[in-house]
């Protein structure tokens, strides 16, 4: 069976899960028919991921923790019923 090797967009799409069933059984099994392809994974593994790079950055402030609890308490304090009574 003469299969297509998976382009790098493919490629990262199958390592971030966002292929078919389908796809993922094709990729899977062109990978499995071409280990020297790791490379490939790996490089398609490392390149910037925008909100992965976004949360592993600290926080631009720290927020007082006064204010934090307070909005905390008021957010726990809302009731469903009062939410929809309003709309």
């Amino acid at each position: 069976m003469n299969q297509v090797p998976p382009t790098h967009e493919q490629l990262q799409a199958y390592l971030l899960g966002n292929v078919s069933p389908r796809e993922q059984a094709a990729i899977s099994a062109y990978l499995e028919l071409h280990p020297e392809l790791s490379a490939s994974l790996v490089a398609a593994d490392s390149q910037s991921d925008s909100l992965l790079d976004d949360l592993r950055q600290p926080p631009l402030y720290e927020p007082e923790e006064a204010v934090y609890q307070q909005g905390m308490a008021q957010a726990r304090s809302i009731r469903l019923d009062q939410i929809r009574q309003q709309n």
